[in-house]
């Protein structure tokens, strides 16, 4: 008979410390996602890797999102609730595990008020990559404080097949890399320029060159 009462009594402990292992990742989010897909008018292709924090506030999900479209990744938030009126700037703050915190300005984006955007997507992602989890937070026009906490599972293939998607290299050196331009990069960006802007920037290097002599 107690033999049969320790079974019993370890089943229910194994489903118990299942149960909290299913409920940690739901409250969590699942592991990052890439997905690729075309404009069906345009053709311009867009890839996205994302990584999300479901009911994290107000019965919201918190989702960060890295987007390659025509050369160029930002980095993207939404929050599910109001952040401040359209393309308006505000406070986004993050932490990945226990590396430093930082805060930086992201813009709403110009159809939508429960997101934003900034083109700084490449230093974010070298603090991101490695890491377990981040924790976030973005504040509102009224000051309101809306946190949460990201599992990073899955996020370091995902974030590099984007970067990748966009000719981009994410290196980094231990700290010491400035983020500039890769040839790549420069390259995509200067062939979007019109003719005016090309020949202005050529001579603005030309004279950058004549100073290395």
């Amino acid at each position: 008979m107690m033999i049969i009462w320790r079974f019993i009594v370890k089943v229910y402990y194994m489903k118990c410390f299942v149960i909290l292992m299913l409920v940690s990742q739901v409250a969590l989010g699942n592991e990052w996602s890439y997905h690729k897909s075309k404009d069906q008018f345009t053709d311009v292709s867009e890839s996205y890797a994302f990584g999300y924090r479901r009911d994290y506030k107000y019965n919201n999900d918190y989702q960060i999102t890295f987007v390659c479209k025509n050369g160029f990744v930002r980095f993207d938030i939404d929050v599910d609730t109001l952040i401040n009126t359209k393309s308006k700037p505000f406070k986004f703050t993050y932490r990945v595990d226990d590396k430093e915190t930082k805060t930086i300005t992201m813009i709403t984006f110009s159809n939508s008020n429960t997101g934003g955007y900034t083109s700084d997507s490449k230093k974010i992602a070298l603090d991101i990559l490695g890491g377990a989890n981040i924790r976030v937070r973005t504040v509102t026009y009224n000051n309101d404080y809306l946190e949460a906490e990201i599992s990073l599972s899955g996020s370091d293939r995902a974030i590099k097949k984007v970067f990748s998607d966009c000719g981009i290299d994410l290196v980094s050196d231990g700290g010491n890399d400035d983020h500039g331009l890769t040839f790549i990069e420069f390259k995509k960006r200067f062939d979007k320029l019109n003719s005016a802007q090309k020949k202005e920037l050529l001579k603005k290097i030309e004279q950058l060159l004549e100073n290395f002599k």
